[in-house]
C-alpha cells in the first residue's frame, strides 16, 4: 500500500525547481562564485563575467533562472545589480548559511542539500 508522503505537492515542486536550477554547470559555477565571494555587497554581473569568462547575456539568463528558483537574491545599487546566495539572507530560517567559504547548505521541507565546492571534482 502506498501512503501519502510528508512533503506536500507544493514542497515537492519547490524542491524540483531548485534542483533543476542547480543541474546546470554554468549555474553551479555562478553559485560557487557567489558562495566564495567575501564582500558584503555581493557580486555584479560584470564581476561574474570577468570571473567565469562567460558573456553577459548568458550570465544574466542564468541569474534569472537562479533568482526564479529562489537561490539568489538581487539588490540594485545605482546602475549595478548585486547578487548573493538567497540562503544567507532568508529571515525565515528556511535556508542555512554555509559554515565556511566554499560551502553552502539549504533545507527545504526536511530535505537538506549541501554544496561543498572545495570537495567538488572539476
Amino acid at each position: 500500500m502506498i501512503t501519502k508522503g510528508k512533503l506536500a505537492s507544493e514542497g515537492i515542486r519547490d524542491i524540483c525547481a531548485k534542483l533543476s536550477a542547480l543541474s546546470d554547470t554554468t549555474r553551479m559555477r555562478i553559485i560557487e562564485a557567489l558562495v566564495n565571494d567575501t564582500d558584503d555587497v555581493g557580486v555584479c554581473v560584470g564581476g561574474l563575467v570577468e570571473a567565469l569568462g562567460i558573456d553577459q547575456p548568458k550570465i544574466s539568463h542564468h541569474l534569472a533562472a537562479l533568482r526564479s528558483a529562489g537561490l539568489v537574491t538581487s539588490e540594485r545599487c545605482g546602475r549595478h545589480i548585486f547578487y548573493r546566495p538567497a540562503w544567507q539572507y532568508s529571515s525565515g530560517g528556511h535556508f542555512l548559511a554555509g559554515q565556511r567559504p566554499g560551502r553552502a547548505a539549504f533545507k527545504m521541507d526536511g530535505l537538506s542539500i549541501v554544496l561543498d565546492f572545495d570537495e567538488a571534482v572539476r
